[in-house]
């Protein structure tokens, strides 16, 4: 079988194609999965006995200020670099790297 005629049958057997939600949409029910994921890991080992004084720890709030913002921005980066074109501007691909950058400097 030749490339062109290869192509002629999938060209003529081709049915349409519903396309992808949103980057935003997409990373949205990505994030209720690990949500759901992380609600279910609580439940069944509980929550930290001291998270009361880990709450009321700067630094602790900081890190996970920027644990959840690493992984929000990685999450719908993710899920733009999936579509050719959609990201536009070439700086917001180094977001997620610059944040988890600044978590490993407070580490």
């Amino acid at each position: 079988m030749s490339h062109e005629s290869l192509i002629a049958r999938l060209a003529a057997e081709a049915a349409p194609v519903e396309p992808l939600p949103a980057p935003q949409a997409r990373a949205t029910r990505w994030i209720l999965l690990a949500l759901a994921a992380v609600v279910v890991g609580v439940a069944v080992r509980g929550i930290r006995r001291n998270w009361q004084v880990a709450a009321a720890d700067p630094w602790f709030l900081v890190t996970f200020a920027l644990i959840l913002a690493t992984g929000l921005s990685a999450a719908v980066l993710a899920m733009a670099l999936a579509v050719p074109g959609a990201v536009q501007r070439r700086w917001v691909r180094w977001v997620p790297f610059v944040l988890l950058a600044a978590w490993g400097t407070v580490l």
